[in-house]
């Protein structure tokens, strides 16, 4: 994520190495000889990863380098917002040749 400041007077990227895993599930439905409907959907979660940006970091075990006076790691997730539950969904055609 990027922040930018009014004014200009900082701009600076936020960095996370987050991972997760994620699970779906996909279906087809004949339309005629050349389309096919298709179905998917699946969900993905993410683990809690460090937030390092600027001079500062935090961690979500509660260590943090350079911290600012009562902001946490739950603060810094919380304007960050990175994902943890995503669901997905997708609907589209498909052309056999």
């Amino acid at each position: 994520a990027n922040f930018k400041y009014i004014g200009g007077n900082d701009d600076f990227d936020v960095r996370s190495n987050q991972w997760g895993f994620g699970s779906g599930l996909e279906t087809y439905f004949s339309v005629s000889p050349k389309f096919d409907l298709l179905l998917t959907t699946g969900i993905d979660y993410m683990q809690e990863s460090d937030l390092q940006g600027h001079d500062t970091s935090y961690s979500p075990d509660g260590i943090t380098g350079n911290e600012r006076n009562e902001y946490t790691y739950e603060d810094a997730d919380k304007a960050i917002n990175q994902p943890k539950l995503e669901f997905r969904f997708m609907l589209g055609l498909k052309y056999n040749l």
